[in-house]
């Protein structure tokens, strides 16, 4: 059994992760430093929205590269500011209702709708993170993170201050990357796509550059991915963009109950190939689609971390999964590594704050991870049920909260401080009541009912007003759902 003592924590990234994570570390009472490196000028990572679409040295047509180097931060207009471009877009609402949506310490505002716009969501994180502000360098990039002077024990971190060219180097005994997966974008590679976008600038792009259909209209537009990004915009695209807007699927995704009907989006099967010469867009079952004057590609994101390319054996290599986690959280060649927020569909503050628990709780002393030999044999396992390194860190429910519960309990094992909150236990992360796992099994229904109302949804703020309502006599059915 092994336990990384640290003094010294570095955390990467000032978003939903790394807040959580701060707030877990400052809890244990007992570390000495805790930095946290953000690369932009205020707290909520992503969510902080900007109106830039390039410039950030990470696009590129085909984008098959999972480590294209670091992000580039662009000019803010006027403004001789630099920002980093987020993939939200100007009339995203999120798909997650408020009440699954928030951390255990703090709810969103009730006058808030049931699913809230994306500055809600900023403004929410900013009020979570005011106690943590304290610990945060911003307009902070951190270039490199490698095994320090002393190896398996300490980390060295090289930073860049944005604002003034400055570069320093700090030593760590433990690091914390919760600075999220969303900023390399895929872009598949597609027989003719390259010519394409060389030939016609512009007209190539991915989800992450999106921001309102007023950039399509009157165009014909082909979206391609099956997922929320892809489902939504495509909604979007309808009201500005030729009709109808092409959807092109590779198979229908269990979100898309989740979107009402729309007869201005036509489904269609996967891309052959493009000619740029006639603007001819050719599916797999032979289809062609004439005068095509854009395609939006909303097929996800690589799990990119630039920063971490010094460690062996390499964390990335095709950029599907984080390779050697135990968990999806801790590094298994190098336990003081924890890397946050992998796991991908499902709730992602919840399961960050219980993940962030644990991380605080075993860099502390108090929790205990298994043997070398356990941690390694963790990926092999995970890798023969899920058959394939693509859906890896891929959940799903029951999966989440079945995973949730584990982080509960493993965080619970945690041996008592006297000082610490909760009777010596430290800050605890409570597990999902039947209600919020009734909720989670319906969030197709809710946001279809939700989104179904039109501009009449400001106004709804409960699952209740959508005329659902959880029914204890059925809450045997969300019980004993951990272990999966």
């Amino acid at each position: 059994m092994t336990a990384p003592h640290a003094q010294r924590i570095a955390v990467i990234g000032a978003g939903a992760g790394g807040l959580t994570a701060a707030k877990y570390l400052r809890a244990e009472k007992c570390f000495s430093v805790i930095d946290i490196y953000e690369q932009r000028s205020a707290t909520g990572g992503l969510w902080i929205h900007s109106p830039q679409i390039s410039g950030d040295g990470i696009f590129s047509v085909p984008q098959t590269d999972p480590s294209p180097g670091p992000e580039i931060p662009v000019e803010s207009g006027s403004s001789k500011d630099k920002v980093f471009i987020s993939p939200v877009y100007d009339l995203l609402e999120t798909n997650i209702p408020k009440d699954m949506m928030k951390f255990s310490d703090l709810d969103f505002p009730e006058h808030l709708p049931l699913f809230p716009k994306h500055e809600d969501v900023k403004i929410y994180l900013q009020q979570y993170g005011k106690e943590v502000e304290d610990l945060i360098s911003f307009d902070t990039q951190v270039t490199n993170i490698r095994v320090g002077s002393r190896p398996n024990t300490t980390w060295t971190l090289d930073s860049l201050h944005l604002p003034t060219g400055k570069r320093y180097i700090k030593e760590y005994d433990a690091i914390v990357v919760a600075n999220g997966h969303y900023f390399v974008p895929c872009i598949p590679s597609i027989d003719g796509l390259r010519e394409w976008s060389q030939k016609h600038p512009g007209s190539i792009t991915h989800s992450k550059y999106y921001r309102s259909p007023a950039q399509f209209a009157g165009k014909k537009v082909v979206v391609v991915g099956s997922h929320a990004s892809g489902l939504d915009i495509s909604q979007q695209l309808t009201s500005a963009c030729q009709q109808p807007v092409y959807l092109s699927q590779k198979s229908v995704s269990e979100m898309a109950a989740g979107f009402k009907a729309n007869a201005g989006i036509q489904s269609i099967g996967q891309i052959d190939r493009v000619d740029p010469g006639t603007r001819q867009v050719t599916l797999k079952d032979g289809t062609i689609l004439d005068a095509v004057d854009a395609i939006i590609f909303c097929t996800g994101y690589f799990y990119s971390f630039d920063f971490l390319k010094s460690i062996s054996p390499p964390l990335i290599t095709h950029g599907n999964m984080v390779h050697g986690t135990y968990e999806h959280l801790f590094s298994v060649t190098h336990p003081s590594l924890s890397i946050l927020g992998l796991p991908q569909k499902v709730i992602p503050f919840p399961i960050t704050e219980m993940q962030a628990a644990v991380v605080a709780r075993v860099n502390s002393g108090r929790l205990f991870l298994p043997s070398p030999d356990i941690l390694k044999k963790w990926e092999g396992a995970r890798l023969a049920k899920t058959g394939s390194e693509d859906q890896f860190h891929t959940f799903g429910y029951p999966e989440d909260a079945g995973y949730m519960d584990m982080l509960v309990d493993w965080a619970a094992q945690a041996e008592h401080r006297p000082g610490l909150e909760n009777d010596g236990k430290g800050k605890v992360a409570p597990k999902w009541s039947n209600r919020m796992r009734w909720m989670r099994d319906n969030i197709p229904k809710l946001r279809k009912a939700f989104s179904g109302l039109g501009e009449a949804r400001i106004d709804v703020r409960t699952v209740e007003e959508l005329g659902m309502n959880f029914d204890e006599e059925i809450a045997w059915k969300y019980k004993d759902i951990a272990n999966l």
